[in-house]
């Protein structure tokens, strides 16, 4: 498991750590409502509604993007594909 990450972004250091994030806004007590769904995407830029998707299809779903981002030199060849480990040198990846 990669326990450290650096990022920056504009030559500034991005805090990584769960605490800058925050708590996540449940959305499942709207989920029959397109319009307030709507909105809560508009407010904060996602949808956080737990057991929507099937955990297996987004464990697969998930493998097969790690694989990909792997074959194209990504991910860091010393984690297994599934740690999303990213390389020294990142540097971007575009589809072939």
């Amino acid at each position: 498991m990669i326990t450290s990450l650096s990022l920056t972004a504009n030559g500034h250091s991005l805090d990584l750590s769960p605490e800058s994030f925050g708590e996540l806004r449940r959305s499942e007590d709207i989920v029959k409502d397109p319009l307030l769904l709507k909105q809560r995407l508009a407010e904060d830029g996602y949808l956080y509604i737990p057991g929507f998707f099937d955990r297996a299809d987004v464990l697969a779903a998930s493998q097969e993007f790690s694989d990909r981002l792997s074959r194209k030199g990504a991910l860091h060849p010393d984690h297994p594909a599934s740690e999303w480990g990213v390389p020294p040198r990142a540097r971007s990846v575009h589809s072939a």
